[in-house]
Order: C-alpha cells, then sequence, then structure tokens
C-alpha cells in the first residue's frame, strides 16, 4: 500500500469516499473539518483497506453545547405553544354559570375588577341570567412585564378597572374573608378598556345597573 502525501492546510468542508477504476482504487476522505486532498492509492490486490479519519474535525464539546441550545430552544417553542393553546376563553355570564366545569383551568375573562378594603372580586361587565356567584381575586404578585404596567394604572387603595384578565380559575374555597367560593389567580391583563374610583353617589357609564330588579330592564350595560 503506498500512501501519497497530503497538506492538511487545503482541507475544507465534508466527508465522502470516492472509488476509481482499475488499475488502482482510489480513495478520498471527504471529512466534517474539511477535504483531504491527498489520495490513497490501494493496489487491488491488497485486500486491506485503509482507514481514512478526519484530523481536523471539530470537538465533540462544540457539537453537545449546539445540540443542547437546539433542544432548548425546540421545547421553550413547544412549551409556550401549549400555554398558549391551554387558556380557554369565557364569557363572564359562562363564567358563573357553570363554575365548577373551569375549576383549575387557565381562563380568559372579560370583567370588571372591584378591589377595596377587604374587597378584590370580579363583577360582571353585562347583566347576566345567573347571579350571586362571587370569585375573589389575586393579582399584584404574579404580573410581570406589560401586565404590571397596566396594574399600576389602576386607582390606588380602591376602584374599579374594565379590562380582560388571564389566570388560573380554582373552587374549593373558602377564599379571601371567607365568603368566596371562587378565586381567579391572575397572570396577565391582556387589555384595559377603563378604570375609576369609586362613587357613593354613582358608577361609571361602563358598569352595567338594575340586574339585580326583576322585570327591569338593565339601565346601563357596558359595551364590547
Amino acid at each position: 500500500m503506498t500512501v501519497r502525501p497530503f497538506d492538511p492546510a487545503r482541507m475544507t468542508a465534508g466527508t465522502f469516499v470516492l472509488i476509481g477504476a482499475h488499475p488502482f482504487r482510489y480513495v478520498a476522505a471527504y471529512c466534517t473539518s474539511g477535504i483531504l486532498s491527498s489520495m490513497i492509492a490501494i493496489n487491488r490486490k491488497d485486500q486491506m483497506r485503509p482507514r481514512v479519519t478526519c484530523p481536523m474535525r471539530p470537538p465533540m464539546r462544540s457539537y453537545a453545547a449546539g445540540m443542547v441550545l437546539v433542544l432548548l430552544a425546540s421545547f421553550c417553542a413547544a412549551a409556550a405553544q401549549q400555554h398558549g393553546s391551554a387558556i380557554q376563553e369565557v364569557s363572564y355570564c359562562d363564567l358563573i354559570k357553570s363554575p365548577l366545569s373551569f375549576s383549575g383551568k387557565q381562563i380568559r375573562v372579560r370583567a370588571i375588577y372591584k378591589y377595596g378594603f377587604e374587597i378584590q372580586r370580579l363583577d360582571p361587565p353585562v347583566c347576566c341570567p345567573e347571579r350571586g356567584t362571587e370569585i375573589w381575586v389575586e393579582t399584584e404578585g404574579n404580573l410581570e412585564g406589560n401586565s404590571r404596567k397596566l396594574f399600576r394604572k389602576f386607582p390606588k387603595g380602591m376602584g374599579l378597572a374594565l379590562a380582560t384578565f388571564v389566570g388560573t380559575f380554582e373552587s374549593g374555597g373558602p377564599y379571601g374573608d371567607g365568603g368566596y367560593p371562587f378565586k381567579l389567580t391572575v397572570d396577565q391583563i391582556e387589555k384595559l378598556e377603563a378604570t375609576a374610583k369609586p362613587s357613593p353617589s354613582h358608577d361609571p357609564a361602563w358598569v352595567p345597573e338594575n340586574c339585580e330588579t326583576p322585570g327591569v330592564a338593565p339601565g346601563r350595560v357596558a359595551g364590547p
């Protein structure tokens, strides 16, 4: 077996094996780190095939680090997609109509957040056929980014906020001061439509009125 000399500086990228014709078989190694420019001439009578190696192969540590980054990116993308698809959008009226069916789930709901001394609850943005279901709300400690910026626009101390909330709905209370059978732990505030300070004499125009009086049409109903 005769081996022609080669110059490693001439290698570029890849790996292949080329077999020539009579009277010699030529083998060229095309490595992941470069083209092996030398040709190994082997006499047909020689039954031994030479082992062609790639002297300029990149370190395995670089490959491992790259694979970890690719896998991590794929996992994060899949987790984000799964999280987004798991959120159930529900109207406030449907939520209080069948609250147990949403227990333990991530929901998106448009509602009025009413808060003050010993009060942190969701109120309906429109009049609902079902009434009397009270939902305790936990917010500030779980909010980040834009949600936190929106939350800071709420009136200080006590107030009303018409917004779209995303969070985990739970049953099995009592929650809050003990009078709330359900709770919404808010993770995101997606849209803030209006805020107001509470007034003993009147409510803002976007707060529904006369919903609890039988036979009386609502005086004000918040728009969509």
